[in-house]
């Protein structure tokens, strides 16, 4: 996509950021303590080009930028600003609130948006730890927390067809820890052994699903009923005070939460 289209899209919703459900659930004030500041969401507004669609309003626009600073993609997606989940449908409304909307954008839907990581951009220039997740959202939660890391994401379970050569070539040299959500735990395993196959330096987390399982224990829940809600790291991050993560990252990470 070319940068002038881009451009037109972000001045195009730039007066839309007050409305936008994902940037209200971030700096909702019913989440207090937890709660980003404007300070935090302007600086992922400009790290990850965060933007906003005139056609769906409220929704988030997640661009895919490559390593090379070409724009492949746009993904548009409506989130609950109170829980901060991805909504599907709203209202009984059979509309599909998530759309790669790049070939649109190109008037041309032969267009070749073939897509990156999304966050992909931000791995120029350093050799920083990778932090992958499965959603844009989660990945741009995420960074705050870890500012010594790269947090992008494969915009779905086998999303961005990650897991190919072609793709996984700007990750050589790295060392990358995945974040899987809950119900994709052992199919990212597997993606981790492939990825291995390629040389690169692979961890699986189970951050993620250790967490789970301590929360279904204490609240005598099912932990299949948190498999079902598709628990990621945001679920155990909302409940974290940034400003402790800024205190010193590894204490934090020993004393909160169980390590990578």
């Amino acid at each position: 996509i070319p940068d002038t289209l881009f451009k037109k899209q972000l001045n195009n919703g730039i007066h839309l950021y007050s409305q936008n459900h994902f940037i209200q659930w971030m700096g909702n004030t019913q989440r207090g303590q937890f709660a980003f500041d404007n300070k935090t969401i302007i600086q992922l507004i400009e790290s990850y080009f965060l933007c906003n669609s005139k056609k769906y309003k409220g929704w988030i626009l997640f661009p895919y930028i490559d390593i090379n600073g070409d724009i492949r993609d746009i993904k548009a997606m409506d989130y609950n600003p109170t829980t901060g989940k991805r909504i599907a449908t709203k209202n009984g409304d059979s509309q599909n609130r998530c759309h790669f909307i790049g070939k649109a954008i190109l008037s041309d839907p032969e267009a070749n948006t073939e897509r990156c990581y999304y966050g992909e951009h931000l791995l120029r220039g350093n050799s920083k730890l990778v932090m992958i997740f499965e959603s844009e959202a989660t990945a741009t939660y995420a960074a705050p927390f870890y500012k010594d890391s790269v947090c992008i994401a494969t915009g779905g379970n086998n999303g961005c067809k990650w897991t190919e050569k072609n793709k996984c070539n700007v990750l050589q040299g790295r060392t990358v820890i995945l974040f899987p959500d809950i119900d994709a735990h052992d199919n990212w395993e597997q993606n981790a052994e492939i990825l291995r196959g390629y040389g690169i330096n692979v961890q699986v987390s189970k951050l993620i699903k250790n967490n789970a399982l301590i929360f279904a224990e204490q609240n005598r829940i099912d932990y299949c009923e948190l498999v079902q809600l598709k628990c990621d790291l945001r679920d155990i991050l909302k409940h974290k005070r940034l400003s402790d993560f800024m205190e010193s990252e590894d204490t934090i990470l020993h004393r909160s939460i169980p390590a990578y």
